[in-house]
């Protein structure tokens, strides 16, 4: 029997209840909810993105389901050495040899000016670090035996002895070498030990396969071996351990009771569940509404369930602590840990049809955070594994009639791994419409909505498709080309239909026309090259009778902003141990005189940084697009080279000019401003960084030349595109349409409207201030309200009202008068609205959408099948729309 999996359409709902739900004790309130479901990434994990839209907000979740019975495990993921940090993308990476691991999440909270962790690590039954001791902090463990459990373990006693003397060890593998401590470093925090780097006294004791080997007072830093660790001192400690300890000593480790039967432990925050029950207090509170990871364990110690909720954006609200609480138990927690939340919240997965690592949340700085530790999940492989599951390939679903889409099988194995597909093998076929397979491309040759099916070996897989015609638009992904010398260009094309769905074309299905001076395309690749002298020009792309015009010229210059060749700036470290100088000079200089910055970080492993304050900020112009310099490596070391910017609102970004400084010579290197910066854009100082408390060095790094990539228009004149796109004189009443309502915004006091009104002897609709539904000649009036560009936020139990219209017995047409809909405020809300629009329009029910303008004319546009209106609201305009209904649709007509 075969086995046959459906695949949803990435725009479809696999699960959708709308309701004004109260959650309980929650400080919020269920609108809805949509869940992609559960897909396994191993016999014995899945994944879920859930959904939850409420009355602040949407609160999405990624939720992992970890079946302990089943043929996973958990492991802790670090960097290759435990001080050092890394992205968790990278620390998968690092740790995944054997390619077992097939998800992880974020975890312990961290100290970056002290490079470490604060709670407890354990790996595999091996001690990576104890916690720094803070009562408020719990740990998730897993014991020898498998049973997972919180608990707070933050006083450990570990000791060492040789024959004649025991030490209670303050910490281990904790960089805290202050007051008066003994603490043990292994080849898992560091390459080295610290020694005299430390700028402190201190006692290094070499262990070497349990005998010291050798004792340092304040010498060179020893290299820790593989096979033994060191044991330092500060303070007092240092002469108790000097008189106690001698080389040639065997030395026993004697781990705390907490350690010796576990198998993994990972530091966190406070303990959120106990018991079934959300905890009052907590040990440690984060107030707020944040992002939040937690861990969750079932009443039965056989599942772990672990969420990230996102925050901090204008779509994602984020949770509290006790909401995190409340939501785990609601998945199922009976005991839950809250973990490191904010920017630190991360989820990735690994894909068993391609391999690859990827972030499923939206992590709040846009971009992942360098961390310490992250817990991953791992398959057990099983021998000689078999298919297991195919996956069909596609851009869209949403397809062109007679229009060619490249089409691929995905198989994994029982593993959960990447299979080989024999393309000879597959059996394509597709219902519901009709079409053909060549050489992994689809052409549908019929319209409708129909499922492509692919059989190979035991295994169906199906994909949903709809097949749409009338493509009245061409598009771009460039309307504009400023390359440089010889640059290529990647293009993407799409059309959009008269129902407003933009479906992708394929670039062979394109004709291009241009001149040799202005460059080459490629309709196989959908490649533009740029000569290497570029001159202004444009492309014409065609497509069935559509044309689009791209132009192309040498549109960004280059404008000098600093040339080092006066008093540019000053010199400040951090922390105050970092040293340097700053100054000009004409040793080495790209150009007369230029920027030169010492730095010596050899007196901290603290995070360091050597700055260059300039002394006059420079603003760059408004329209800067970037800037670049030239940069001497020689001796920066491979440290990370960084600028502080400040845009127009005040906002400030630390950009990064170049991860390591790795190269020999000057060599020119230039960043792109993030587009969330408003210009002008103020560069205020450029730094070399180094967070590796391992790489401690002095040297310097040379500037010259600050340059603004600043945009210059083209003087070349483009042609209008050439579409079938519906302008407002297009638009005529049905002849003999019948029920005809007209519909008038009034400005305030605007007696001219009023007399309009008064003298033309038919009834105006206007829009109002609340949610409504009424029966008109011939269709049906939906009026809502979307003040300050969001529904939720105007009266959030609108959204229900239109669930439930939505999905009744609606027969006539739908006209939905309200405001902007291309304003929302929540992206998210805005789909989620003209998903509802969508409901309607594919039961075949026609929809209109009329929204007030400050415009003096009226616009017409298709999207999700329906009309959207954009109605003027001028005084001096006294035009107004007509609607007719004939046959069950509407016609429009301007007056």
């Amino acid at each position: 029997m075969k086995k046959k999996i459906k695949v949803t359409a990435a725009i479809a709902l696999l699960s959708f209840a709308m309701g004004v739900v109260s959650l309980p004790s929650m400080a919020y309130n269920k609108i809805l909810e949509k869940t992609t479901g559960e897909t396994a990434y191993a016999d014995g994990m899945t994944h879920e993105n859930l959904k939850i839209y409420t009355d602040e907000g949407w609160i999405n979740m990624n939720i992992l389901r970890i079946d302990l019975e089943k043929n996973v495990d958990m492991t802790v993921v670090t960097d290759t050495y435990f001080s050092s940090r890394d992205t968790l993308t990278n620390l998968v990476k690092k740790n995944n040899d054997d390619k077992t691991i097939v998800a992880a999440i974020n975890s312990d909270f961290f100290d970056t000016s002290n490079n470490t962790t604060m709670g407890t690590l354990v790996r595999d039954g091996e001690i990576l670090s104890t916690s720094i001791g803070y009562p408020d902090f719990a740990s998730f463990n897993i014991s020898g035996t498998g049973i997972p459990y919180v608990a707070y373990i933050n006083t450990p006693k570990n000791i060492v002895s040789n024959s004649t003397y025991s030490k209670t060890l303050s910490y281990i593998n904790k960089p805290y070498l202050a007051y008066n401590r003994t603490i043990m470093f292994d080849s898992t925090f560091a390459a080295k030990s610290y020694g005299k780097t430390l700028g402190a006294d201190i006692l290094e004791i070499l262990v070497q396969d349990g005998v010291i080997k050798e004792i340092r007072r304040s010498g060179e830093p020893f290299a820790i071996p593989t096979n033994g660790f060191v044991l330092a001192s500060v303070g007092t400690d240092i002469a108790e351990m000097s008189s106690k300890f001698k080389v040639g000593d065997a030395i026993t480790v004697k781990y705390d009771v907490n350690f010796r039967y576990l198998d993994l432990s990972v530091g966190g925050g406070t303990q959120l569940v106990k018991d079934g029950k959300v905890l009052d207090p907590f040990t440690q509170n984060i107030t707020g509404v944040h992002p939040r990871t937690g861990l969750g364990i079932t009443k039965d110690r056989k599942h772990i369930i672990l969420v990230t909720v996102d925050g901090r954006t204008s779509s994602y609200r984020g949770v509290t602590q006790t909401e995190l609480a409340k939501l785990l138990i609601q998945l199922g927690a009976y005991e839950a840990i809250n973990l490191d939340g904010g920017g630190s919240t991360q989820m990735v997965t690994t894909s068993p049809f391609t391999g690859t690592i990827g972030t499923v949340n939206y992590p709040s700085d846009q971009v992942e955070r360098k961390m310490y530790t992250g817990l991953a999940i791992r398959k057990i492989l099983v021998d000689n594994p078999v298919l297991r599951q195919i996956q069909i390939g596609l851009k869209s679903s949403a397809m062109l009639l007679n229009e060619k889409m490249a089409i691929s099988l995905l198989a994994s194995d029982s593993n959960y791994n990447p299979m080989t597909v024999d393309t000879d093998k597959i059996k394509w076929s597709v219902t519901g419409v009709t079409g053909t397979f060549e050489k992994g491309f689809f052409t549908p040759t019929a319209l409708g909505k129909g499922t492509i099916v692919a059989s190979y070996g035991d295994q169906i897989a199906e994909y949903p498709i709809e097949v749409k015609k009338n493509a009245v638009k061409l598009i771009i992904s460039s309307s504009v080309i400023k390359p440089e010398a010889g640059q290529e260009k990647q293009l993407y094309f799409s059309v959009i239909t008269d129902e407003g769905q933009q479906i992708t074309i394929s670039s062979k299905s394109i004709k291009a026309t241009l001149d040799a001076s202005v460059g080459s395309f490629s309709s196989d690749t959908g490649i533009f090259k740029a000569p290497q002298t570029v001159k202004e020009g444009y492309i014409t792309f065609e497509y069935d009778g559509l044309k689009a015009f791209v132009a192309v010229g040498a549109g960004v210059e280059k404008l000098l902003y600093a040339d080092f060749e006066s008093a540019t700036g000053t010199f400040s470290g951090y922390p105050l141990t970092v040293t340097g100088i700053y100054q000009e000079t004409s040793a080495n200089s790209k150009f007369g005189k230029s920027g030169l910055l010492t730095y010596d970080f050899t007196k901290s492993t603290d995070t360091r940084a050597a700055y260059l304050i300039l002394n006059k900020p420079i603003a760059f112009a408004k329209d800067a697009q970037g800037f670049g310099l030239w940069v001497l490596g020689d001796e920066a070391n491979s440290h990370w080279l960084r600028a502080k910017v400040v845009d127009a609102n005040g906002v400030s970004s630390n950009l990064t000019l170049a991860s390591k400084v790795d190269w020999k010579g000057w060599k020119y290197i230039s960043i792109a401003f993030p587009k969330e910066l408003v210009g002008p854009i103020t560069l205020e100082r450029l730094y070399l960084v180094e967070t590796d408390a391992t790489k401690q060095d002095a040297g310097y790094i040379q500037f010259d030349n600050i340059e603004a990539y600043q945009s210059k228009a083209l003087s070349v004149s483009v042609p209008a595109d050439v579409t079938r796109v519906k302008v407002a004189s297009d638009y005529k009443l049905t002849s003999g349409a019948t029920s005809i309502t007209q519909f008038l915004v009034k400005a305030k006091g605007s007696k001219t409207v009023d007399a309009l009104i008064k003298n033309s002897g038919n009834s105006f609709v206007s829009p109002s201030n609340s949610f409504g539904i009424k029966d008109m000649n011939g269709f049906t009036l939906v009026t809502m309200v979307n003040n300050n560009n969001s529904i939720r936020k105007s009266d959030y139990t609108q959204w229900s009202k239109l669930s439930t219209f939505v999905n009744g017995s609606v027969k006539k047409p739908v006209v939905i008068l309200m405001n902007d809909v291309y304003s929302f405020t929540d992206s998210l809300e805005q789909d989620l609205f003209f998903e509802q629009v969508k409901a309607l329009t594919d039961r075949g029910i026609d929809v209109a959408v009329l929204f007030t303008t400050s415009n003096a004319t009226y616009n017409f546009t298709r999207v999700s099948g329906a009309t959207v209106i954009k109605i003027p609201s001028s005084d001096t305009s006294l035009t107004y729309l007509k609607i007719g209904v004939s046959a069950g649709k509407l016609s429009f007509e301007t007056k």
